[in-house]
């Protein structure tokens, strides 16, 4: 009885270490080869959201113009980079009111190019930018204008 359970233990083991092998190794490890990190910076009016890359990408154009929940940035992969072995690559973000940025995604297009997508919980109004180095890429999100109440001037009694 009891070398039974230990076989069953065996194989339940040995599963494991081949589940975890196949999982973690070469092409199979879910890690993000390209996208390193997001950043934003607050201001009164706008933020700024900096998509780091640890490859050099460079930014082409993105649709829509200017106005969206989701924002496609196509871009150029160096030549020096494998386009083959680029996996889809996620980059998750905690939306707030000024920033309702959730999620960042990156996907091959080509073997030279590639797309970068932006998702938002509401549509923003936007501009996007390419840095100068190609090791990121910032978009300007204008934060919406807060209505001011109308006041009435105080009367003046006659």
């Amino acid at each position: 009885m009891i070398n039974i359970i230990i076989k069953s233990d065996m194989h339940l083991l040995h599963f494991v270490v081949i589940f975890c092998l196949a999982f973690f190794s070469g092409e199979s490890f879910t890690r993000n080869n390209v996208l390193d990190s997001i950043d934003v910076s607050k201001s009164r009016d706008q933020s700024v959201i900096t998509i780091k890359f640890t490859e050099r990408l460079i930014y082409r154009s993105h649709a829509p113009e200017k106005q969206a929940d989701l924002i496609y940035i196509n871009v150029n992969l160096q030549s020096k980079f494998d386009a083959a072995k680029l996996n889809s690559e996620f980059l998750i973000w905690k939306p707030t009111d000024s920033v309702p940025l959730f999620e960042v995604s990156l996907e091959a297009t080509s073997l030279v190019q590639a797309e970068l997508v932006l998702r938002f919980d509401n549509q923003v109004e936007f501009d996007v930018q390419g840095s100068s180095d190609s090791y990121s890429v910032s978009i300007t999100v204008y934060h919406p204008q807060k209505e001011q109440p109308i006041t009435q001037p105080p009367t003046v009694a006659k």
